[in-house]
């Protein structure tokens, strides 16, 4: 007659092991006033996917069994353990504690066990708690970059008002300066200028990650003429002090989040004026074709390196020598136009400068 396998043995078994494991858990790894059923939890169908794998490696002699649920179950049960509020400790010790508890059955009831069933039961417990770990870790980052997001949105929001307050003030000081302070004011705006600028693209970026969590867009009728001749009066301090004309043609509408359309034309329309050479002229084109409508934007900074284009979009990369700045309008730019499903794209017009385009279809689905 043929001994019972170790399947055999844990599904007959099964009980006994729960409440083994039951018990020493209890009050040692399990935050207080943790219920049972929060403490049981997916353990009863992961013994029995335990089961399931050993009795393929039986049928298979050998080959490799399909753990897939077993490791299903283990992100599911780090995910649990993390909102029941165990610590990331405590769901490691289970695992190390449900081993104990299998080995206890196997010494207790002297069962004869093939390596290769006891490489399975090892392999498959290492693997659970290592993906109910990294899924309890996933979780909390989560949530501790989404409460890292609401305090800097909320900061950077209370710091914009009185921020543009002094840029105000100090830009009329600057129109009534004298001459022997003119140095002194005009770099007091320009540093404001850039603080301002720096808040406003934080709070865009946070706007920007919290779509990403599923949230939709705040879609209004947009003229995005109106909404340029605005942005260009916003900039005119800087494109007047160096005689930077600005060129408006076309019109168009679109459907959109007038915050993020906003904040795309600004940084686009600001880069331009920021690489532009003193008494340079700046061509805004806007155009409608069907469902599409775009914004083009030409400056004169004097073209770039060749395979430079590619690198405008990235994250604290910067066009010039002028260092000033933190390189991340054009980046918050790209994610704001494609958060709207749009495309943006740069162009070079060597010796002479570059053009920026961004597209936005003109009735999607945004949300």
């Amino acid at each position: 007659m043929k001994p019972p396998s170790l399947a055999d043995e844990l599904a007959r078994g099964k009980e006994a092991l729960l409440l083994d494991w039951r018990r020493r858990v209890q009050g040692t790894v399990d935050p207080e006033g943790a219920m049972i059923v929060e403490i049981i939890d997916g353990v009863p169908t992961f013994i029995d996917e335990l089961v399931a794998m050993l009795r393929q490696n039986e049928r298979s002699m050998g080959g490799a069994p399909d753990a897939a649920r077993a490791n299903e179950l283990a992100v599911d049960h780090g995910s649990q353990r993390f909102h029941a509020g165990f610590s990331l400790g405590a769901v490691i010790r289970e695992y190390g504690i449900l081993r104990e508890c299998l080995l206890n059955l196997i010494r207790e009831r002297r069962l004869a066990v093939d390596i290769d069933e006891l490489q399975v039961m090892m392999e498959a417990l290492n693997v659970a708690g290592v993906n109910a770990a990294e899924q309890y870790v996933r979780e909390r980052d989560q949530v501790i970059e989404r409460q890292s997001q609401t305090y800097f949105g909320f900061i950077a929001h209370e710091l914009r008002n009185p921020l543009g307050s002094a840029l105000l003030a100090a830009q009329v000081l600057q129109r009534r300066s004298a001459p022997q302070s003119d140095a002194t004011v005009a770099r007091l705006v320009r540093n404001l200028a850039i603080l301002r600028d720096l808040i406003d693209n934080s709070l865009i970026s946070v706007r920007i990650q919290e779509l990403g969590r599923n949230r939709s867009l705040d879609v209004a009728d947009i003229s995005l003429r109106d909404m340029v001749l605005d942005v260009r009066d916003e900039l005119s301090g800087d494109t007047e002090e160096k005689a930077i004309s600005v060129r408006i043609d076309g019109a168009a509408g679109l459907q959109g989040d007038p915050r993020l359309i906003r904040s795309a034309v600004t940084n686009l329309l600001r880069n331009a004026a920021k690489y532009t050479r003193r008494g340079g002229t700046i061509d805004v084109r806007i155009r409608s074709d069907h469902d599409l409508t775009s914004i083009e934007i030409e400056d004169e900074c004097g073209g770039l390196p060749d395979g430079k284009t590619e690198e405008l979009f990235t994250p604290f990369v910067q066009r010039g020598c002028d260092r000033s700045g933190f390189g991340l309008g054009l980046a918050i730019t790209k994610d704001a136009v494609e958060a709207h499903h749009g495309t943006v794209q740069a162009s070079n017009l060597p010796g002479k400068g570059c053009i920026f385009m961004a597209s936005f279809p003109a009735r999607a689905a945004l949300a």
